[in-house]
Parts: C-alpha cells; sequence; structure tokens
C-alpha cells in the first residue's frame, strides 16, 4: 500500500488552489475569481432589492463562515459591470473568507418577498471614514458608483464602519462629518439621497417613504446605552 498523505497536505493544496484562482487589486480587493460563475446581468425591477454595501473589515470577506446563493443566478454579486451568481468571497471587497450579504440575500429571497437580491460590495479591511470621503478610496467610491450607471440604482446603502475611526481616536464631531461626506457624494453620483439630522428622521421617513438610509455617528456611539 502506498503511504497516505496527511490531512494537512491536503488542505494546503486546497488553499493554494483557491488562492492562485483569486485576483486582487492595489487597494486587496477581490477581482477576480475564476472558480464563480458568471451569468447574464438580470435588468432591476420592482421585486429587486439592490444592496450597495460600503465600508471596512465588517462589510468585507472577512468572517469564518462562507455562504453560496441557495437560489442560483436570484441573488448576483454585481462588480465593475459583470454578474456572478453570489458566493463567499465577493468582488469588491478585501479579504478571501466569508461575509454576510449572501446569506441575507438567501433571506430576503426566502421570507422578504423580493425575486431578486443584486449585491455591490465596496470595503476595505482597516479603512477611515476620512479614505472614504476625500482621500485614497475616494476612487473606490466613485469607481463603484459609475459602474452602477445605467445598470442598477441602489434600493438599500449600508455604512459598516468605524472600528479605524475608534482606533485613531477620531472625535464623534469629525467623524459624523467624513460619513456626511459620504452620503454627499453617493448623491452627486446619481443615487439620489438626502442628509437629514436625527431628531427629524421620523417625519422624514414618513415624508420621503426612503428606498434605501444610510447611517451615521459617532464610531463608538454603537456602544454606547440608548
Amino acid at each position: 500500500h502506498g503511504a497516505m498523505a496527511p490531512a494537512n497536505a491536503f488542505i494546503s493544496a486546497r488553499y493554494a488552489e483557491a488562492t492562485t484562482a483569486m485576483q486582487f487589486d492595489r487597494f486587496g480587493r477581490l477581482v477576480s475569481d475564476f472558480r464563480k460563475t458568471e451569468v447574464p446581468c438580470p435588468k432591476q425591477d420592482e421585486k429587486t432589492v439592490v444592496i450597495l454595501a460600503l465600508g471596512q473589515s465588517n462589510a468585507a470577506n472577512t468572517s469564518t463562515q462562507r455562504f453560496v446563493s441557495m437560489h442560483g443566478n436570484k441573488i448576483i454579486n454585481y462588480f465593475q459591470g459583470h454578474c456572478m451568481v453570489a458566493q463567499s468571497p465577493l468582488l469588491g471587497a478585501t479579504g478571501n473568507g466569508g461575509e454576510q450579504w449572501t446569506a441575507l440575500g438567501n433571506e430576503l429571497i426566502e421570507n422578504g418577498g423580493y425575486g431578486r437580491v443584486i449585491i455591490i460590495p465596496a470595503a476595505i479591511n482597516g479603512s477611515a471614514a476620512k479614505q472614504w470621503s476625500d482621500g485614497d478610496l475616494r476612487t473606490v467610491l466613485d469607481d463603484t458608483l459609475l459602474s452602477l450607471k445605467d445598470a442598477y440604482v441602489p434600493t438599500i446603502v449600508i455604512w459598516h464602519q468605524g472600528e479605524a475611526d475608534f482606533f485613531f481616536e477620531t472625535s464623534e464631531s469629525e467623524y459624523r462629518e467624513e460619513v456626511t461626506k459620504v452620503a454627499r457624494r453617493v448623491r452627486e453620483m446619481g443615487v439620489y439621497s438626502e442628509i437629514v439630522p436625527f431628531q427629524k428622521a421620523e417625519a422624514a421617513f414618513a415624508a420621503m417613504k426612503p428606498r434605501g438610509v444610510i447611517f451615521s455617528g459617532g464610531p463608538a456611539s454603537v456602544l454606547d446605552e440608548g
């Protein structure tokens, strides 16, 4: 009988194969993975939810759990004009691990009444808000939004970021200013939005019936009571 290779040899081989299949850009975003299934980009209709996920590691491919679309091409990862059946890790974000957006897509199809989910990540590990507002990641934001022209209009914009600014001791007022700039930039690039103070949020919801919301606050506010 031939000698059996140790289990960790198979694991190492699979890891090498996976990392070889992936290509990353200068920001560390996953931009290509030949194992993914490309499909024609579907048209957006009233039963389509389009999720634009911005931010840092928690919005990127850093989770230990990976997900795949349980509904085939009804859940799509859109990146620079190409549509892939959603599967961790997602194109457009840093890291090669898992993420929560595909799982959210499965939930929206199964229990949310939607017929299709389009996921558009733009997330960079360790990034600060100022990098997105007018720093080196402004180009990532702009390129992502430009790629949506004549393709999709986000119905949900998720800003999942703040850990880096907490580490850098960004003040609450500075953080609010930078995130407001990001929201304003999203609007300037053709995704209509209005900036509303939290004191008027309830009235604004009733009047505008928004299709998406960008939440803003201090980097430590998620830990504050109330």
